[in-house]
Order: structure tokens, then sequence, then C-alpha cells
């Protein structure tokens, strides 16, 4: 009997998962398929994380694949075993233990939360918002009545800020933008958004930045740009991510902002491929989960010997995960010459919906408050408006 192909996986997150996962299920154990994971642990759904924090969900809720399932699927994991080198020529993987052959190579490495190199920004009690580890130190200072800070009003920073005001911590979001979410909302919606969190006790400092962190070896206030000093005993840093790229570079793999791969997903080596948070399509890197499986997808139809189209990204959309507050976004922000808007509004309701169409086609939508309509719109991108 010949040896089966040898696909290596580096990276146990959503991406890389949900390819093992699909080549499992479609073609099983045509491969001799190894994960290799930074954490400790299988793979878990870190869109769930927000309800870990809010305390809404146990670790155990957001598990995807436990030891018993790599074991049953015949796929060996290599946890908490970062890849260290990967010598293409070679064609092997080296952690601090072990050397892995393989025949073809799949990167989804991920991305890391970008930290601000500010003074005082290595205490203790401040966190990126990306793993359970993340989670779980957070959740060591969450004490009812204390302060929190986090820094970034995008989507990560407002579900986290969300979760520990639900913990009862008495939480200050300092955001750099001019409204809230500015990427997903226009103004009115962000606006609308930053009373409902006001609602909940969180305060919002828009238009600043964090100048420097305070404390001996905790973190204890902060400096904001303009001389404020806001008191915290956590703080949350989501002002975005960076893709993960630095054992690709160092084997020599065509990179920009992250691994380039093209309309079949490969890397400049043939043997190689990217896909997730870590790869870049065009000018595109890809921060959601969805384009993340779509991809994981593709891949694995590849692998599996269909014959499959090229890889195209889909329209993204956000929705916001903190319960009682209603935010969908999808398509197109922000508007041109060429471009028509249409609001509605019910200030009763606190609903709002904002449309924008170009050459009578449907290219982006805002829903705040009443978002169940959200099904009908995502069909309706980039299709004319009746």
């Amino acid at each position: 009997m010949m040896d089966k192909p040898k696909l290596v996986v580096i990276g146990n997150g959503m991406a890389g998962m949900r390819l093992v996962e699909t080549l499992c299920r479609r073609l099983p154990e045509h491969y001799a398929i190894t994960v290799i994971g930074e954490e400790p642990r299988g793979n878990y759904n870190r869109i769930l994380l927000s309800p870990v924090l809010a305390g809404d969900k146990a670790f155990a809720d957001t598990l995807l694949h436990d030891d018993d399932w790599y074991r049953q699927q015949g796929v060996q994991l290599l946890a908490g075993e970062p890849a260290l080198a990967v010598e293409r020529r070679q064609k092997r993987v080296i952690s601090a233990r072990y050397q892995r052959p393989y025949d073809l190579l799949v990167f989804a490495t991920g991305s890391r939360p970008l930290r601000p190199p500010l003074p005082g920004g290595s205490l203790n009690g401040i966190y990126g918002f990306r793993t359970l580890d993340d989670v779980e130190a957070m959740l060591c200072h969450c004490q009812p009545g204390r302060p929190a800070l986090v820094v970034g009003g995008g989507v990560l920073g407002i579900e986290a800020a969300a979760a520990l005001a639900q913990r009862g911590m008495n939480v200050t979001v300092v955001h750099r933008g001019e409204h809230l979410m500015e990427r997903q909302l226009d103004t009115r919606a962000g606006r609308m958004l930053q009373h409902d969190l006001l609602q909940r006790g969180i305060e919002c400092r828009l238009n600043r930045e964090v100048s420097q962190f305070h404390g001996t070896e905790q973190v204890s206030a902060v400096t904001l740009n303009n001389g404020e000093i806001l008191a915290c005993e956590l703080v949350v840093i989501a002002i975005g991510v960076r893709p993960e790229i630095s054992l690709a570079q160092a084997s020599g793999l065509v990179c920009e902002r992250g691994i380039m791969i093209n309309d079949r997903l490969q890397t400049n080596d043939p043997a190689v491929f990217a896909i997730g948070e870590c790869a870049q399509f065009g000018d595109t890197t890809f921060g959601l989960v969805a384009p993340c499986w779509q991809q994981a997808g593709l891949l694995a139809q590849r692998l599996s010997g269909e014959s499959v189209a090229g890889y195209r990204p889909t329209s993204l959309h956000t929705r916001l995960k903190v319960s009682g507050v209603e935010v969908f976004s999808a398509g197109e922000m922000n508007a041109d010459a060429q471009t028509e808007i249409y609001h509605a509004e019910d200030p009763q309701a606190q609903h709002y919906r904002r449309l924008l169409v170009r050459d009578g086609k449907l290219q982006g939508v805002v829903l705040y408050g009443d978002a169940q309509d959200s099904p009908f719109y995502l069909q309706r991108l980039g299709k004319p408006v009746q």
C-alpha cells in the first residue's frame, strides 16, 4: 500500500480546522494530517469569546473539536507546540520537539493583536482580546465597581466593553475615530450605539488616544492625548490585528501585509497554501470569519480532487454580539459622488436603516435596532434595486 500524502496545517484556529474538518468529511483517511497548534488545547470558536467574557457562556460551550475528535479522525494534533521553522527545500516543519515532513503545507497562522508601543505598555493588567488565555486573565481582574478601559471602538472593542460592563465593571472606551465602529456604521448609527452603551454605564471618549500607561507593576491609570487621566485596573486593547506572517517570511514565501496567495489559495510555492487571516489576496487581507471559512471550504474541495472555480471574496457583513443591541452592516460604507443614500428612522423605537445605492444597485446597508431583514438585504447586495 502506498504511503498517504502528508498534509501539515500550521494553525489550529477557525480557518485551519474548518479545512481539516471538511477534508475528513469529504475524503476520510486520504491524507495523513498533522495540525500544529500554538495554544495548548483543541480548536474552539473565537467568535464566542465575547459571551465567555460576559459570563453568558462557559469555555466548554466554545469547544469545536476536543482531543477525542482528533483521535477518531486519525488527525495528529501537536497542541502547545508552535512551529519554529519551515524548510521548504526539505519539505518539513520544525517545532521544539518534532520535525514533520509534508507533501502539502497550509499556513493558517491567523493574526496577532496590535499593541501600541507606549510608555508603560508592559505593565500587568493590559491584554489583547484574541485567545482564551486573554479572557481568563481578564476575568482575574474583573471586580464589580472597579474601573476598566477598552482601547478601540470597533466591533471587538464594543463587545469587550459590553462584556466587562455586564460583569459589573465601570467601563470607558477610548476611540480615535469620530464615531464608534466607523468602518461599519455611519455617524447616525454610531451615535445611536454610543447612546445605547451609555445606558449600560459605558462612557466613550471619541477622537482620543492613549499616550501613556501608569502603574508600578500593575496598570492603575492612563493619560489620553488631551491630558485627561483615567483610572483603570484592567485595559483591553482592541485596535486591530496584524497577519501572523513571520514564519512564512522566514521560509522565503512572498509576503506583503499577509502571505500572498493566488485564486487557488496557493503561495509562490505550489506545495504551500495559506488561508484565513494570515493570507492576502490582491490588496485584501481578511479579519472576519466568513471569508476564512469560504477559503477553507474551497481549499478542501480542491484538495479532495474536485475542480472548483477560482477564489473570489464575497461581500463582508458584520453583526455585533452584544445582547439587546441589534447592529448589522454589509457591503460598502462610504459614499461618493455617484452614490445615492436612503435613510429611514423610527426615533421612538430607536430603529434606523441606511441603504447605499450606486448605478441602481444596492452596494451597502446599515441596520440598527432591528436587523431581522438582514438576510434579505445580504441577498440583494450588488443587485438592481426594484
